[in-house]
């Protein structure tokens, strides 16, 4: 039994001797290899680090919006006679585009012209006799109103002609066209797209809602894309988005919380998502009104014309959006049977707040307007037309 333990340590003490020399010849040869390369070599660089007045910077991509754009079209259908521009062409106010076919407006104007002429010679003939006794009143009456029918038959020609000839209303660049003399336009046909040459433009742009607060004074650098072209520019005015916020979305949101506080819904989430909806649609209502007043005093309006001229304007477009609210949602507040909480109160909020919201609109954000909005100068558009050929 001693003997059998003897040999079993004999043989691991040998093996364990054996894989210990094993090893450290491994660790020599090692050693032996690292020896023989050279020393390793570290680089090192120096900076200076300079003090400099650091802020932060946010680049978002942005659009070039002109001051003035229109899409022409034609009032009257007819065949053109005269084309008067280039797609892609520069032109000025008051010159002529397109000059639809007036060759019978002209002759029935000339017609009208000679009739005039005769009525007039009857109404001076009979002035004359009635002076001499010799004629009635009557007769005198007939011939001035003869008269002034032959004038207004004139004058209603030059309508029409006026009508058929197209002119630029300001200096802009033409968009692309397929115009031809002799090509029928049917009544409301788009003839081209004019963008308005201004010494200014708009920057539209949005930010990250983290980084969505901006400061009246803010610098802003524009750079036009594949150009080293950079311009300056700064945030002046938050007037006319505070006359939007204060003038529609308050009255809304009160209009709707109305019906809570009486006791016809309750603050849920269906209501909250209500006011969110709504919030975006009286808002919307609100920027069509102070952005084409705020156009028209550009136009050279002043505040109160331009307020007034616009809520007449957009008078329609806003009571459309409201009538399609609201229809569109009543069904929500009437309807009844399982979940229908949930439906009320999404329904009211929509139809109660786009109902009172926009008669206040309507009536209470003009004068929102004549308190808080800015005043915009007239744009001086008698500049070089070669500029806009410039980089």
């Amino acid at each position: 039994m001693i003997r059998s333990w003897f040999i079993v340590i004999t043989v691991c003490l040998t093996a364990a001797a054996g894989l210990g020399y094993f090893k450290y010849q491994q660790i020599q040869a090692a050693i032996a290899l690292g020896a023989a390369f050279p020393e390793s070599i570290e680089a090192v660089e120096v900076f200076v680090a300079l003090e400099e007045l650091w802020q932060p910077v946010t680049s978002v991509t942005a659009e070039v919006v002109p001051t003035r754009s229109v899409t022409l079209s034609n009032e009257l259908a007819g065949t053109i006679a005269h084309v008067g521009f280039a797609s892609g062409a520069t032109v000025i106010s008051g010159q002529l585009l397109v000059q639809l076919d007036t060759s019978e407006e002209s002759a029935q104007r000339d017609a009208a012209i000679a009739e005039a002429e005769i009525a007039r010679l009857d109404l001076e003939r009979n002035e004359k006799l009635i002076a001499s006794g010799a004629a009635a009143q009557e007769a005198r009456d007939r011939a001035k109103a003869r008269f002034s029918a032959a004038l207004a038959a004139v004058r209603r020609l030059d309508a029409v002609i006026a009508k058929k000839t197209l002119r630029a209303p300001f200096n802009a660049k033409t968009g692309l066209h397929q115009l031809e003399v002799g090509q029928y336009l049917d009544k409301g046909d788009v003839i081209t797209r004019l963008i308005g040459i201004d010494d200014e433009v708009w920057i539209d742009f949005t930010l990250p809602q983290e980084q969505a607060v901006l400061e009246i004074g803010t610098q802003i650098s524009v750079t036009v894309s594949k150009r080293d072209r950079t311009v300056n520019a700064k945030i002046n005015s938050f007037r006319d988005p505070l006359v939007v916020l204060l003038g529609s979305v308050p009255l809304a949101l009160s209009g709707a919380l109305l019906f809570t506080f009486l006791g016809l819904t309750t603050i849920n989430t269906y209501t909250q998502i209500g006011f969110i909806t709504l919030v975006g649609l009286i808002s919307k209502n609100a920027i069509l009104i102070v952005e084409f007043a705020r156009q028209l005093q550009v136009d050279g309006l002043s505040k109160f014309a331009a307020i007034k001229e616009s809520a007449q304007t957009r008078l329609r477009p806003v009571l459309m959006t409201a009538g399609a609210t609201i229809m569109g949602h009543l069904p929500l507040v009437l309807v009844t049977g399982p979940g229908a909480e949930a439906r009320n109160s999404i329904g009211i909020v929509l139809v109660a707040g786009m109902f009172v919201g926009t008669l206040f609109t309507l009536f209470v954000l003009p004068s929102i307007y004549l308190l808080l909005a800015s005043v915009h100068r007239p744009i001086d558009s008698s500049l070089e037309l070669e500029s806009a050929h410039n980089p």
